[in-house]
């Protein structure tokens, strides 16, 4: 359950965050470079992407202070006006949520050898 609502969070916070790119690029913008603006400054979260979806609890670390750089400026673009601010509060929340799950997703990793090791 945990660990599907952390998918979930990761797969809204890559649609959020490659829409609202989208959105805010000009009309007249070529497409390639819209595409290198969002390799540009996603490329750290899709680095992440396939450890964070197995839930490893190291990268699961590595991811949430990575994360925090995001928050920051999502957090800064909050005060956009409406069209982009929809896109920039999908961000923020799936933020929130992927840094709490990853939190519990350490926790319960931590406890599940714990046990094991007894």
């Amino acid at each position: 359950m945990l660990l599907t609502l952390h998918r979930i969070f990761l797969l809204v916070l890559l649609i959020a965050s490659f829409g609202g790119l989208i959105y805010q690029a000009p009309v007249a913008t070529p497409w390639p470079v819209v595409a290198f603006m969002a390799l540009a400054i996603y490329l750290p979260l899709l680095i992440f992407c396939l450890p964070v979806w197995s839930a490893d609890s190291r990268f699961l670390m590595w991811f949430s202070f990575v994360l925090l750089f995001y928050f920051g400026g999502f957090s800064m673009q909050i005060l956009s006006e409406p069209p982009l601010f929809y896109w920039v509060f999908a961000r923020l929340l799936a933020a929130i949520g992927i840094f709490t799950t990853s939190m519990l997703l350490i926790k319960q990793q931590q406890r599940m050898r714990k046990h094991a090791a007894k």
